[in-house]
């Protein structure tokens, strides 16, 4: 790498953040135009080929990206998450989608539909499943560092940070 190219990082939140939140955890990158944050709002990369994909794809071949941080947040309350339900929709239409869910891979990655309206029930789930979602994605470089990093919001302290 060139000495006068910048190293810049790539930050997958559930949550909203601004770029001096991560410079306590991440101490190679002070400036915070070198850190781009891309918010999933507690979605996980569901499909490798899907919107938020493209888009940490683009923005990693773009912006030269050479780390890829997965930030999942340890002060979210899940116990909240309840089982989703649909009510106003008719039964049959329920039973196709479960049908879709569990016999239409790719697409669905082997989930129900319940599980898919729940989303991640915690920090540690979204981080995994996008972090190997990106790890193993055909057109992610080798060379990129995938990164999960726990902080927790209520204290401000980083939990935990893993590799992948």
């Amino acid at each position: 790498m060139n000495s006068d190219e910048r190293t810049k990082v790539l930050f997958l939140t559930e949550a909203e953040y601004q770029p001096e939140c991560f410079s306590n955890y991440v101490n190679h990158i002070n400036n915070p135009e070198d850190m781009i944050i891309l918010n999933s709002n507690g979605r996980e990369v569901l499909h490798p080929f899907g919107e938020i994909m493209r888009n940490i794809i683009i923005t990693v071949y773009q912006e030269k990206i050479k780390e890829v941080y997965i930030v999942g947040d340890k002060g979210i309350d899940t116990s909240r998450l309840d089982r989703c339900t649909c009510p106003s929709v008719p039964q049959d239409k329920l039973e196709t989608l479960e049908y879709l869910f569990k016999n239409c891979k790719p697409e669905f990655l082997g989930m129900n539909l319940q599980e898919w309206l729940e989303g991640n029930k915690s920090a540690t789930d979204f981080v995994q499943k996008n972090a190997g979602t990106i790890r193993k994605h055909p057109l992610v470089p080798d060379d990129v560092i995938v990164r999960g990093l726990f902080i927790n919001t209520g204290t401000e302290e980083m939990v935990e940070e893993m590799v992948f």
